[in-house]
């Protein structure tokens, strides 16, 4: 795994969003449907092919790697332009789990 990988796989386990599996599956939080949504890969987003191929090319693998980019790593993101960063954050929103980087794009 590359360096930028490897922080937001970090991010993800400090979070709790891979920790919450366990409890989604039985039902025991209303947090925990949230951190179901967030371990599903970025193939579950059913963006473009622009959008999904930004996000491959970025690194991120599940939709936990999507919201725990920072404003920094957007930005810097080969191919991605307002309209495609837009669509993601909107995809985002529409889930509940949009973050302060994404929310300047809706």
């Amino acid at each position: 795994m590359n360096e930028l990988q490897d922080g937001l796989y970090y991010k993800g386990y400090i979070a709790g969003y891979r920790d919450g599996i366990e409890d989604a599956l039985n039902g025991r939080n209303r947090i925990a449907d949230k951190n179901n949504i967030l371990n599903l890969p970025i193939k579950a987003m059913s963006l473009s092919m622009r959008a999904s191929n930004c996000l491959r090319l970025a690194g991120c693998i599940y939709i936990a790697d999507v919201a725990a980019l920072n404003e920094q790593a957007i930005a810097t993101m080969r191919r991605l332009g307002v309209k495609t960063a837009s669509e993601i954050a909107h995809w985002l929103d529409e889930h509940g789990i949009c973050y302060s980087a994404w929310s300047k794009y809706l």
